[in-house]
């Protein structure tokens, strides 16, 4: 049919893509990169507007600590950050479509998910928070992710103190030092101190010293990754000095021992390091995969240098897609490979279900949403769409609503899609 710029009409299947890892705060981030086809964020524009072209609403967070949440720490590797910045983005676009087509048009509870590296990691946390608010996942997508943050963290430990692990991959050992050594106001009803970094380390042979604040600020204003590589020790040094002795000795002593959980105390001698295992294991992916029970694939190289292949093999050998190349280069098979699962006939053939949003509203005038919509494109004036009274999916928690509330921030793709008429 010909272009339209009205909402497909009736019920919609969503997509999330989340993305890979981004040290800067404010760019390169899907939110100010929509529409400029810029390194990284590439992946986020083609899947959103692929799947939007196929009548799916795409939506791509910047995750928390970027964006206009640019002042607070940022979520690396942090289960429940990827869920607060994928929850409100959802219910949003859901109250969002059906205000701008007067309910003729619906965001489904039925999304697919994706995303690499670091995005393969939030592309699980996402689809768990999915399900917790009553979404059907239709297929799931993870590539190339540090899903085993707890064994995962102790072979790159291992691979780093023998300066095996890439020196241009080190910035990773800031990113997730630092996320472990703040609260983010995430588990502060759980966790008095989790603090992964050490106090003070120095770099060039003692020329310069850094402090974990230091690298909490660095990471917190955003920076390059090779800023955050300065700030660590380099080969032949040790870059894993940034780590607490205490955490190091008792992982190197695991190492010795053959046993794969850095966590493993059994003589209980390493008190201090309790809060900082039990952190670890919360952000332990394996619980929630074990249970899944919808398609999903976990797409990783065998030669993976940065992402271990223990995280997918052999616990998860079932659900294992093969990429080629390292890290970097399997990311093209893991893309591709998410683009053909999210059109596969049985997601193409899928039975949609209702939010029930539209269900039992009486319809007003609704406000402009031309500030949402990317350049050029021009909002649609409805002439009818509902007073959205209760916002919330069935099921939903309001208190946990509320929370994820404050982090309305990121961009959602343009809801204008091809008429299918």
């Amino acid at each position: 049919g010909e272009q339209s710029s009205m909402i497909v009409p009736g019920l919609l299947k969503g997509s999330i893509w989340s993305h890979v890892t981004q040290g800067h705060t404010c760019e390169q981030i899907p939110s100010e990169n929509w529409s400029t086809f810029t390194n990284s964020f590439v992946s986020s524009i083609i899947s959103s507007f692929i799947l939007a072209s196929n009548g799916f609403v795409s939506i791509s967070p910047d995750n928390l600590g970027y964006g206009e949440s640019f002042d607070h720490f940022k979520g690396y590797l942090i289960r429940r950050a990827y869920k607060l910045s994928a929850i409100p983005l959802w219910l949003k676009a859901q109250q969002m479509i059906a205000n701008e087509s007067g309910c003729s048009s619906e965001l489904a509870n039925n999304v697919v998910i994706g995303g690499y590296s670091e995005g393969g990691y939030g592309a699980v946390a996402t689809a768990e928070a999915m399900e917790c608010i009553g979404v059907e996942v239709l297929s799931m997508m993870a590539g190339g992710g540090p899903y085993q943050i707890a064994t995962g963290i102790l072979e790159i430990f291992d691979d780093t103190t023998k300066q095996v692990y890439p020196e241009i991959s080190l910035h990773y050992l800031v990113l997730h030092g630092s996320s472990a050594s703040t609260i983010h106001g995430l588990y502060q009803e759980k966790y008095n101190y989790s603090k992964l970094l050490e106090e003070e380390w120095s770099v060039d042979g003692g020329v310069t010293s850094f402090t974990s604040n230091s690298i909490i600020n660095l990471t917190t204003k955003g920076s390059s990754d090779l800023e955050m590589r300065n700030f660590i020790p380099k080969y032949p040094d040790d870059p894993t000095l940034i780590i607490r002795s205490i955490i190091r000795d008792l992982a190197r002593e695991n190492l010795d021992a053959n046993i794969t959980d850095p966590c493993h105390d059994p003589e209980g001698n390493m008190e201090g390091v309790e809060e900082v295992c039990e952190f670890l294991l919360e952000n332990d992916l394996r619980d929630y995969l074990r249970s899944v029970t919808y398609p999903f694939e976990l797409c990783h190289s065998l030669i993976d240098e940065e992402v271990p292949i223990s995280n997918v093999l052999p616990e998860f050998e079932y659900a294992h897609y093969e990429a080629s190349g390292g890290h970097s280069e399997a990311f093209g098979d893991c893309f591709l490979r998410h683009l053909t699962l999210s059109t596969d006939s049985s997601v193409a053939n899928a039975e949609l279900r209702s939010s029930g949003l539209c269900s039992s509203v009486e319809p007003t005038l609704s406000p402009t949403i031309d500030e949402l919509l990317p350049s050029g494109a021009s909002s649609v004036e409805p002439t009818s769409s509902p007073t959205i009274d209760e916002p919330l999916p069935s099921g939903a928690d309001r208190l946990h609503f509320s929370v994820c509330g404050c982090h309305w921030y990121q961009f959602i793709y343009s809801l204008r899609i091809r008429d299918r008429n």
